[in-house]
């Protein structure tokens, strides 16, 4: 597995909202943008959570190969983010569909059931964004060296050491997005979903340039 293979895998895990969209692009297609609630309820797009979690699969299942070849017990634990990741995006999936079927009925035991799934969801996604935010910075863009000559960061930096300290912050904080939705800020669905995918598609650009950083930096020290 070379870095490119894991890099591009990577960059497929920010398109969770693409696998989202383009069903119901389909299903709207076909029906010809008629009567869309009708034709293109959400309980239909049941395989839709299956197929944004191909991305973290995929990875998952580079870092097991990555593990066979060198062994080193790193790629086991990176193998543990994605299942964290599988884990958030299937509960994601499977909220929506609780919160189109609230709408239906307002029987008590769906109203649990539904108030169970909320929970549910939230430690997922708070289990997996604190995990991927540490991986982040520490593993993916080499920070937190201890004994470095700049605080919190690592001795050898290319770009200003300010970058860094705003870099870091913001990209913890876009990787808890997910809390628009929890936040019941009034607006629709679709809206606030839109926002979350152009955060993550500014988060992951953000984060390309510190890992491609990186591993320049590692590549040189390594003489590769």
């Amino acid at each position: 597995i070379e870095f490119r293979d894991f890099f591009i895998a990577d960059e497929l895990n920010s398109l969770a909202y693409s696998f989202w969209t383009f069903s119901y692009f389909v299903c709207a297609y076909n029906f010809h943008w008629n009567d869309l609630p009708a034709n293109c309820p959400v309980k239909i797009f049941w395989y839709t959570p299956f197929l944004a979690c191909l991305p973290p699969w995929w990875r998952f299942i580079q870092c097991i190969r990555r593990y066979q070849d060198s062994k080193e017990k790193v790629h086991l634990v990176n193998a543990l983010k994605y299942t964290t990741s599988i884990g958030s995006t299937l509960a994601t999936g499977y909220r929506r569909m609780y919160h189109s079927l609230k709408k239906c009925t307002h029987h008590d035991s769906f109203l649990l059931a539904n108030a169970s799934m909320e929970v549910i969801w939230i430690l997922f996604c708070i289990i997996n964004s604190s995990y991927t935010s540490i991986w982040d910075i520490k593993m993916d863009w080499g920070l937190l060296q201890p004994g470095s000559k700049n605080l919190l960061l690592r001795n050898d930096l290319v770009f200003y050491r300010w970058t860094y300290y705003v870099a870091a912050p913001l990209n913890i904080i876009l990787r808890f997005g997910w809390t628009l939705n929890a936040a019941g800020l009034g607006y629709k669905g679709e809206l606030i979903g839109f926002v979350t995918a152009l955060l993550e598609a500014y988060r992951r650009i953000q984060w390309n340039f510190f890992r491609l950083e990186n591993e320049h930096i590692n590549n040189c020290g390594n003489y590769r």
